[in-house]
């Protein structure tokens, strides 16, 4: 290995080791995160982002132009089983 690819591989494993030892400022950062990802106008965003990229069927074999009509009719309860709570 030549020092260039020696001193790459140092700085990859000290940026490793910050991360792993931050913990604490991880969990800070991810506070609240779920709650911002189910606001309304965020997941009106993801739908629309899937709606414009074409988004292939999932794996439950819902196409997306059965998405919207299914999510309007299920989104509370969708959204309690994602935050953990069940209905």
């Amino acid at each position: 290995m030549v020092s260039t690819e020696s001193k790459e591989y140092a700085e990859v494993s000290a940026c490793q080791r910050i991360a792993e030892n931050n913990r604490i400022i991880t969990d800070f950062q991810t506070d609240g995160l779920l709650e911002k990802i189910l606001q309304p106008t965020n997941l009106n965003n993801a739908y629309k982002k899937v709606k414009s990229n074409k988004g292939a069927g999932g794996v439950d074999g819902m196409s997306v132009d059965e998405l919207l009509s299914f999510l309007r009719d299920n989104q509370e309860q969708l959204i309690q089983q994602l935050k953990g709570r069940e209905i």
